[in-house]
C-alpha cells in the first residue's frame, strides 16, 4: 500500500471525473508568475485562484523517530525513499509539538510581562459611529458593568488608592511649606512627612514604605491638591499685585514728567527753579464734605484748588475747581436769604461742565497764571469761555493742564 503526496492527492481531487461535468466547476486556467504556478476556478459566485506552491511544507506534521526508523525498515523501495532521513546523524532529542510550542511561547510571554510594571487601561467607546460628541449611553454603562469597573473601584478603594515614590511627592507638593520650596534639604522620607503634617492629615490615612507613600482615602489625596491650588493662588495674586503697582507707578511718574516738561526753562521767572511735587487735590476733599455733595458717590478727583473766576465785567470772584474724568465743577459760595439757616454762608454749585463740552484749554503766554476754558455753547447759556486764575502760582496751573490733557487729548 503506497501513499501519494498531499499535492499529488489535491491535483488528483482537481481532475477527478465526478467534478468534470459539475455545474460549479469551469475549465482551470493555469498561471505562472515568479516562479510559481496557480489555477482558478469559476465557482457558484466568483471566480477563485488556488496556489500549490509550499503546500506540502506549511502543512508538514510532526513525525516521530520510531515511525521513521519503521518505514526505512520497510521492503519496498519506493517506501524507502519517501524517508530519507539520517536519524543517526544530529539526533537532537523529541521533536517539538504545536503544544510545546504554545507552552514555550506562553512561558516566553510571562517572562516578560514579570520583568515589566504594566498598566491597565480600560478604554471604553462611546459610539458606533466614531463621531465627537456622540454618546450612547447603555453602550457605555454596558461597558463599565462587563468590564469590573465598579469592582476594580470597590478594591482599590479598600486598600491604598494612591501610591507615589517619595521623590515625585515632594516635587508635585514642595509649593506647601517654606521648607520644602523649591527643593528639599535633607531625606525624602522626612520631606514627605513634614508635607503630610503641614495639612494636618490623619496618621490611619497615609503609610510610608522603603521608597513610596500610601494615602488611602481619595479624600486625603484632595485635601494635598486644594491646598496646593490655594497656594499657586495667593502666589499669583502676589505677582499680579506686584505687577499693577508698577504700572501705576510707572504712570505716575510719567504725568509727573509730563507736567514738568510743561514749565521746565519755560517761566518767564525763575526759569531753573527746582520742581515742585503735585498732590493734585490742594482742597483735601476727603475731609470737605459740603464740597463732596455735588460730585458723584465715588467719582474720582484728579485736581481740585481755590481759584479766582473772572466774569464778562472782569469782576473776580473766588472759585473752587474740582476735576474729575467727567466734568469740571465750579463751586461758590453765597448768603442764605431765607429759612432757618439766614445768614450763613453755603457752598452752592455754580457751574457743571461736562469733558466733552470743552473744546480747548488755553494758557497765557506771559507771567501770569490764567487759565481760559473753551466751552462749547449751546442754546440755554451764551458764555462759550470761562477763564480762572490760580494766586497759587504757575505752578498749580501746569498740573490742572497736565490733568486735563490726560482726560481731554
Amino acid at each position: 500500500m503506497t501513499c501519494a503526496p498531499p499535492c499529488t492527492r489535491w491535483a488528483r481531487v482537481r481532475t477527478r471525473p465526478c467534478c468534470r461535468n459539475c455545474a460549479c466547476r469551469s475549465a482551470p486556467t493555469s498561471t505562472s508568475t515568479a516562479g510559481t504556478r496557480a489555477s482558478s476556478f469559476t465557482t457558484t459566485l466568483e471566480r477563485v485562484s488556488y496556489d500549490a506552491d509550499g503546500f506540502c511544507e506549511r502543512n508538514r506534521d510532526v513525525l516521530f523517530t520510531d515511525l521513521i526508523e519503521l518505514m526505512q525498515s520497510s521492503e519496498i523501495p519506493f517506501i524507502r525513499a519517501l524517508f530519507p532521513e539520517n536519524l543517526n546523524a544530529d539526533k537532537k532529542g523529541r521533536p517539538t509539538t504545536a503544544g510545546s510550542k504554545i507552552k514555550k511561547q506562553a512561558n516566553d510571554l510571562v517572562g516578560t510581562l514579570m520583568k515589566c510594571t504594566p498598566h491597565y487601561i480600560r478604554c471604553i467607546k462611546p459610539n458606533e459611529t466614531k463621531k465627537p460628541r456622540d454618546w450612547e449611553e447603555s453602550r457605555v454603562k454596558h461597558q463599565v458593568e462587563y468590564l469590573g469597573l465598579k469592582e476594580n473601584i470597590r478594591v482599590r478603594r479598600a486598600g491604598y488608592a494612591y501610591r507615589r515614590v517619595f521623590r515625585k511627592f515632594l516635587n508635585r507638593y514642595a509649593i506647601l511649606t517654606k521648607e520644602s520650596w523649591p527643593t528639599w534639604r535633607g531625606e525624602e522620607k522626612q520631606g514627605v512627612l513634614h508635607l503630610l503634617r503641614s495639612v494636618n492629615m490623619d496618621q490611619d490615612q497615609y503609610q510610608l514604605g522603603h521608597t513610596k507613600l500610601f494615602i488611602k482615602a481619595p479624600e486625603s489625596l484632595f485635601l494635598l491638591e486644594e491646598t496646593r491650588d490655594r497656594k499657586f493662588d495667593g502666589h499669583a495674586r502676589a505677582i499680579q499685585r506686584t505687577w499693577w503697582k508698577y504700572v501705576a507707578r510707572k504712570k505716575c511718574v510719567q504725568m509727573r514728567e509730563e507736567a514738568s516738561d510743561l514749565l521746565l526753562n519755560r517761566k518767564e521767572r525763575r526759569r531753573h527753579s527746582l520742581n515742585r511735587n503735585f498732590v493734585g487735590d490742594y482742597l483735601g476733599m476727603d475731609d470737605r464734605p459740603e464740597l463732596r455733595q455735588f460730585l458723584a458717590k465715588r467719582e474720582k478727583i484728579d485736581f481740585a484748588d481755590k481759584v479766582t473766576k473772572y466774569d464778562r465785567r472782569f469782576k473776580s470772584i473766588n472759585r473752587d475747581l474740582i476735576l474729575t474724568p467727567k466734568c469740571v465743577y465750579l463751586i461758590g459760595r453765597e448768603k442764605v436769604k431765607q429759612g432757618p439757616e439766614r445768614g450763613l454762608v453755603m457752598e452752592v454749585l455754580k457751574r457743571r461742565i461736562e469733558v466733552e463740552k470743552i473744546l480747548a484749554v488755553s494758557l497765557s503766554t506771559m507771567q501770569d497764571d490764567f487759565l481760559i476754558l473753551h466751552i462749547l455753547c449751546w442754546s440755554a447759556c451764551s458764555r462759550p469761555s470761562s477763564s480762572a486764575c490760580w494766586p497759587a502760582g504757575l505752578e498749580r496751573t501746569g498740573n490742572c493742564r497736565s490733568s486735563s490733557t490726560q482726560r481731554w487729548t
